[in-house]
C-alpha cells in the first residue's frame, strides 16, 4: 500500500497519511476533484524545465559536433592547427615587413614611412 512503508528507526512497518490530505483528488481524504493552483504550477514548472533541458542538451550536442568538424577540417595547409590567435595576424614578407599594397593592414591604410 502506499500508506505503509518500513522505518528502521523503529524496526517495524510505519503507516503514514499525510500525503492523501489536502486539495487534491488523491488518496482517500482528498477534498476535491480539481487541482489546486500550487499543483498546476507545479506541473507547469516541470513541463518548461524538461522542454530547456531537452534543448540545452541539444544545443550542446549541436556544439560538440560544431567542434569535432573543426577539429578534424578546420586546419591550416601545412597541417597546423588554426588557433583564434594565428586567424587575426597579417602574414609577413620574407624581410619582415607586411605585405600588400595597403602595407598589410585592414581597411587599405598604408603606414607612413
Amino acid at each position: 500500500e502506499p500508506t505503509e512503508r518500513f522505518s528502521p528507526v523503529h524496526g517495524r512497518r510505519m503507516e503514514n497519511w499525510l500525503w492523501s490530505v489536502g486539495h487534491h483528488p488523491f488518496g482517500p481524504f482528498g477534498n476535491c476533484s480539481t487541482l489546486s493552483a500550487v499543483l498546476a504550477d507545479v506541473a507547469h514548472r516541470n513541463a518548461i524545465l524538461i522542454r530547456t533541458d531537452t534543448a540545452l542538451r541539444a544545443v550542446r550536442a549541436s556544439l560538440e559536433d560544431v567542434e569535432r568538424f573543426s577539429e578534424e577540417y578546420l586546419a591550416m595547409p601545412f597541417g597546423d592547427v588554426a588557433l583564434p590567435s594565428d586567424l587575426m595576424t597579417w602574414p609577413a614578407d620574407n624581410d619582415g615587413a607586411m605585405s600588400g599594397s595597403s602595407g598589410g593592414k585592414p581597411g587599405g591604410v598604408a603606414e607612413a614611412k
